[in-house]
């Protein structure tokens, strides 16, 4: 490790990991995903590369 500079990787400041709580329900999302992802494999789409228009067909009111 010769030229770096021990001190800066003593450092460092660890990264921090968001771990959800088991034991709690997860916040509830804006669209049905499972009816989506039906609707991406059946049309052969990747969800990422959707119009908003056709997420906005299932989203949860």
């Amino acid at each position: 490790m010769s030229g770096t500079n021990k001190d800066s990787l003593i450092a460092a400041e660890p990264l921090s990991v968001y771990v959800p709580d088991p034991t709690k329900l997860p916040p509830q999302g804006n669209v049905n995903l499972l009816e989506l992802a039906k609707f991406a494999a059946a049309t052969g789409k990747d969800i990422s590369k959707m119009s908003l228009e056709e997420i906005e067909q299932f989203k949860i009111s």
